[in-house]
């Protein structure tokens, strides 16, 4: 008997079918688990981020994806809720920015084409009265392919920060804030023809403890700034390093191996420079007894450190300040890492521009890091020497060197900002200058804004006319105690006009022309404008009512016809019965004209307007439904 060769297949090819049919069926599967997968990845790499460094903001400007960054831990965000402005950029691609600790930092920029001043608004959990490293990082890597030297500002609050000018590849800032506010802005201000552009931008959590200055004051002012201008780390016999990648770089450390994510730079021309010798890292030190640590230095930093090439010299080292009455502070790191025998101590002298300084030498214990600060007018000079009784000679395992930025101008009033805030986020009003502070400086005041010369600034103009605002007058107007004009004309405004209004103290202005308010006018408000102390104009408000109360809408006429439509409803829906039930259904035709009647001579005279529905009409004339169709009805 012949077979139909196609009705069978032989056994392999059958079982490769079915794994096929299987696998395309799974493929959707698949996709979705691995999807699943590299979301729960980032997701874990989030959470173990934000466990192991709370007091973190990481910034990476210019990013379009939030990511975590393998070299350092850190978890880094893309701008979105940190600023409202500017464009995204990429370095070129002919440009080599392989710096290790930055990583995808210098690819990316943001830059701000339009307006004067651009800010990022950072809101750290911890608040106000805390003390925070905040770090700004800024590549150009020819983004726009002109080879352009970069000049603009970067304001901290309402103080100048600095003056940001370089044509390298990058060029990183720091400086240390306490702020008085729980909110800080970070603002670039356009001043040349180059637009500002900014790669990253980090915020650290410090123990407040540290770096203390002098100028602390408890009186509510604006605390001084320190902006860092060296930070070294000098033991290491090596500035460079190469990683498994080949990649050469400098020896910098920062987070993980700094808790406060402080960047520690090493320049071997300090050895040539001022003839230091460096002892090199020591690792066989067990950093983790280490007592007293309050500044809490990497451990390589504190395992290695530098002494005079020649043990009968000091250690000697000059910074040229910028102006002979610049101010800084300097911090002197010292950790033993020698065992001495028995008895033996390492003991220095410091001095600064041949003022000793403290008082009495300085006695080093094994392990027990020792931190001093310095305040000091114009160049930083200071040598380090060994007293005459020392067994060692002098070390030094690191130093930082921090400008200081006062007097500081008080930024504008909380409450003021707190109101004004509100009222941008409540209508969404999108003007260009509304970034940072409302006040200062005067010359990046929010349009719109009048405010006072006072030491703290205080709000007392606001124009908002013609500025698309809808709904209700927000209560957030009422904190701007010191208002005296307030224009919110020709807008969308709606509702009762509100009576906090009239107890603005100051308020000698307030115009609401041309909106869609409603109501009466407050009484106090009206007496105020009769009496001539506010100038009051309210025309264009339609349903606003000028003088005496509004009279009362006639609510009988809405009535009586919402239960005239109830009614209709109903009979409608008994002629709708009454229809499916027509047949089979016997008729008396006495009662069905009595029925009738009841409805045309009882029913229509009582509820004379259903004429305007045509109820009656139907009944008497048969559009609805005809006489027969009329059932039994029983009047009792």
């Amino acid at each position: 008997m012949q077979t139909d060769y196609m009705e069978r297949e032989p056994p392999e090819i059958v079982i490769l079918m079915l794994k096929a049919c299987v696998f395309l069926a799974l493929v959707p599967f698949i996709c979705i688990s691995q999807a699943n997968s590299e979301q729960l990845d980032k997701s874990v790499s989030r959470e173990i981020a934000n466990n192991e460094n709370p007091g973190f903001i990481s910034i990476d400007c210019g990013s379009n994806v939030d990511y975590y960054h393998d070299e350092t831990g850190i978890w880094y965000k893309t701008d979105e809720g940190f600023v409202e402005t500017g464009e995204n950029r990429m370095t070129s691609s002919s440009v080599k920015l392989n710096y290790l600790y930055f990583g995808k930092q210098l690819i990316t920029l943001r830059c701000f084409p339009e307006g004067d001043r651009n800010c990022y608004t950072l809101k750290p959990k911890e608040g106000k009265n805390k003390k925070y490293l905040i770090r700004a990082l800024f590549s150009y890597g020819n983004y726009d392919g002109k080879n352009l030297q970069q000049s603009f500002q970067l304001y901290l609050g309402v103080d100048l920060w600095q003056d940001i000018d370089f044509i390298e590849y990058y060029y990183h800032t720091e400086i240390i804030h306490t702020p008085s506010t729980d909110t800080i802005h970070v603002c670039l201000i356009k001043s040349s023809p180059t637009i500002p552009c900014i790669s990253s931008l980090e915020l650290r959590l410090l123990n407040n403890s540290i770096y203390q200055n002098e100028e602390i004051n408890s009186t509510g002012a604006p605390q001084p700034l320190l902006k860092l201008e060296e930070r070294f780390d000098v033991g290491p016999s090596t500035c460079y390093y190469k990683d498994p990648r080949n990649f050469v770089g400098r020896r910098d450390a920062r987070y993980k191996d700094d808790v406060y994510d402080r960047m520690w730079s090493c320049d071997q021309l300090l050895y040539i420079t001022f003839d230091w010798y460096p002892m090199g890292l020591d690792e066989s030190i067990n950093m983790d007894n280490a007592t007293n640590d309050t500044y809490k230095l990497p451990a390589n930093v504190l395992k290695s450190a530098a002494q005079p090439r020649n043990v009968t010299r000091t250690l000697g080292f000059v910074y040229t300040a910028y102006s002979s009455t610049a101010q800084y502070y300097v911090y002197l790191h010292f950790n033993e890492i020698e065992k001495l025998s028995d008895g033996k101590k390492r003991k220095i002298n410091i001095t600064f521009k041949n003022q000793p300084v403290p008082s009495k030498p300085i006695v080093l214990d094994y392990l027990k890091p020792v931190t001093l600060n310095i305040k000091i007018q114009g160049d930083v000079l200071f040598n380090i020497s060994a007293t005459s009784d020392s067994n060692a000679p002098p070390i030094l395992n690191a130093y930082e060197i921090y400008k200081l930025i006062t007097p500081l101008d008080s930024p504008t009033y909380a409450q003021d900002v707190g109101a004004i805030t509100d009222i941008k986020s409540s209508y969404l009003v999108n003007k260009l200058s509304w970034q940072g502070d409302p006040c200062l400086p005067t010359e990046y005041a929010w349009e719109g804004l009048v405010c006072t010369g006072d030491t703290i600034p205080r709000i007392t103009s606001l124009n908002l006319s013609s500025s698309k605002l809808t709904g209700e007058i927000n209560i957030s107007f009422s904190y701007l105690t010191e208002l005296e004009f307030l224009d919110l004309s020709y807008n969308e405004l709606e509702g009762s006009l509100p009576e906090f209004l009239a107890h603005l103290p100051k308020l000698k202005v307030l115009n609401l022309t041309g909106n869609k308010l409603s109501g009466p006018i407050p009484k106090d408000l009206k007496e105020k404008a009769d009496n001539t102390t506010l100038e009051l104009s309210v025309a264009g408000n339609h349903d606003l009512c000028m003088t005496g109360s509004c009279k009362k809408k006639n609510i009988v006429v809405p009535l009586v016809a919402s239960f005239s439509a109830l009614f209709l409803i109903i009979l409608i829906s008994l002629g709708f019965r009454i229809f499916k039930r027509q047949k089979g259904l016997g008729f008396d035709i006495s009662k069905r004209q009595k029925g009738i009647c009841w409805i045309q001579h009882v029913v229509c005279p009582l509820f004379s307007f259903i004429h305007s529905f045509g109820i009656c009409w139907i009944l008497n004339y048969g559009r609805f439904f005809s006489m027969s169709h009329i059932p039994n009805i029983d009047i009792i």
